[in-house]
């Protein structure tokens, strides 16, 4: 909810106010979905595999499990 108030600018913001920003970011920027470059379904268990192993990972203030990211990425296709 801090993000959301902060991408907001409403102290009121709830979480689904924030996702609600961002959608409507990526619409009016014309960001396509991570389909239109090419991603299928079959692509997500390697992406996230691969995903896991990096040390960009290390960084993340939470641990995300396999299906955690499996959910993220399909959900961006």
């Amino acid at each position: 909810e801090d993000i959301a108030r902060i991408i907001t600018g409403k102290d009121s913001a709830k979480i689904q106010d924030g996702v609600f920003w961002v959608k409507a970011l990526c619409n009016d920027l014309n960001i396509p979905p991570l389909s239109a470059i090419g991603l299928k379904q079959e692509h997500v268990r390697e992406i996230v595999k691969e995903a896991l192993a990096s040390s960009s990972m290390k960084g993340n203030p939470i641990s995300l499990t396999d299906a955690e990211l499996a959910d993220i990425l399909t959900k961006a296709m």
